[in-house]
């Protein structure tokens, strides 16, 4: 009989310990965060944009929010947007391709706006790519162009609660395009409303700039557009 009850209590011992194992992760932990660098691989990698991962990266440290802590599967799919309200922003276009699309709305309720972004093919052969750093601070206007001869192939971004605005950074690739005729959009957005911007079929991104408002906690934007030679052929 003692028996018995020895092998039971080491079979629910068992079982407890496996069920600690297989549950979340405490918010804490701090596993499960991946870098940008490794995001824009993962996402640049695939041959088509298949719509983004809602993962979560490091930000700077003073500006951590502890709401956003917990660890997220890497492999769930946010819908048809690239972020929920209050997420991260993790869009990298794959080889060979370039933003072809920015569509965004904003919600009074969150004071936050979710992207939804598309990519089109533009490079003949594999592309140099680099990183921004952030471009702004939260409720300050940015106005971020890429290179000479590069176009927006990235755009990353957090949101923070306590200021209800969003950091931005980008992505920039180049490989031997030749642009030209470079302008400045009209801002495509009043505050709280929507917008959604296809760039022509002859023309790439290589720009953003943006302002916030504190009273509408929101922000407009436009986009850096120019000619592309290479397309044209």
């Amino acid at each position: 009989m003692k028996s018995f009850i020895f092998c039971f209590i080491t079979l629910v011992m068992a079982m407890t310990a496996t069920t600690t194992l297989a549950g979340p992760l405490p918010s804490s932990s701090g596993q499960g965060k991946m870098t940008l660098d490794q995001i824009i691989e993962r996402l640049k990698s695939r041959t088509q944009y298949e719509g983004p991962l809602e993962v979560p990266f490091d930000v700077p440290e003073e500006d951590k929010d502890p709401l956003q802590a917990g660890v997220i599967n890497q492999d769930e799919r946010v819908k048809r947007d690239d972020n929920d309200f209050d997420g991260y922003l993790a869009v990298a276009c794959p080889w060979l391709q370039s933003i072809s699309s920015v569509g965004s709305y904003h919600s009074n309720r969150h004071e936050d706006r979710r992207f939804s972004i598309s990519c089109k093919p533009v490079f003949g052969s594999h592309p140099v790519c680099h990183q921004s750093n952030w471009v702004n601070h939260f409720d300050d206007p940015f106005d971020f162009t890429c290179g000479n001869n590069e176009v927006l192939t990235g755009m990353f971004s957090y949101h923070s609660n306590r200021h209800e605005d969003r950091r931005f950074k980008f992505q920039c690739c180049s490989a031997n395009l030749m642009l030209h005729g470079c302008h400045w959009t009209p801002y495509l957005n009043d505050f709280d409303q929507s917008f959604n911007y296809h760039v022509p079929n002859h023309m790439v991104i290589a720009g953003v700039s943006s302002y916030h408002h504190n009273y509408y906690e929101d922000r407009r934007f436009k986009f850096y557009v120019c000619s592309d030679s290479q397309s044209q052929q």
